[in-house]
């Protein structure tokens, strides 16, 4: 009888880890799709810059530098701007 009791407790047990992983699946599923329609923006700038991954990705680098040394970053901004709205006149014209 003590043996069956144990064996009762042990499918019981196992029962509750399956369903426990069945729960941790979903909930990762849940918070994967909740990532991706959070990140939805990244994909539509994505398709949207004519460049492709490449300037999104040098955008990410560039900001990581400039958040490294930010007042070396901000003497370079009025020559970056400066540079973009010459490259923007220069592609329009």
């Amino acid at each position: 009888m003590a043996e069956q009791t144990r064996m009762n407790e042990l499918a019981e047990r196992k029962r509750l880890l399956v369903v426990q992983a069945e729960l941790h699946r979903a909930l990762l599923q849940a918070e994967v799709a909740n990532a991706r329609a959070r990140l939805l923006w990244v994909r539509e700038v994505r398709e949207k810059l004519p460049g492709g991954p490449w300037w999104l990705a040098g955008g990410a680098v560039a900001g990581f530098f400039a958040l490294r040394q930010w007042r070396t970053a901000l003497k370079w901004l009025p020559a970056g701007l400066a540079a973009w709205r010459w490259f923007k006149k220069f592609k329009s014209g």
